[in-house]
């Protein structure tokens, strides 16, 4: 390794690099882990299809508690009348 000099990157292993060349702040780790996860949308289309399940839950919910309430008002008074 004459000539060269030993640089650490974010997840501290070694990689030569030649004398006199800056590293290339594209080349570190931590770059390119930045780039990917805005570049990435995978996660917010996991957590768009959780909102939409999640409004879905919410909506059924309802009109099952509101068919309940009706269904037992209508029951009610269907059993008053009777004799």
């Amino acid at each position: 390794m004459h000539g060269l000099r030993v640089i650490y990157d974010f997840h501290l292993t070694a990689r030569p690099q030649r004398p006199g060349r800056r590293a290339d702040p594209k080349e570190t780790t931590m770059s390119k882990f930045v780039t990917r996860f805005v570049k990435d949308e995978s996660g917010a289309t996991a957590i768009e299809y959780g909102l939409i399940v999640a409004l879905i839950a919410v909506v059924i919910i309802t009109a099952v508690t509101t068919l309940g309430t009706k269904l037992n008002t209508a029951f009610t008074t269907i059993n008053s009348k009777l004799p």
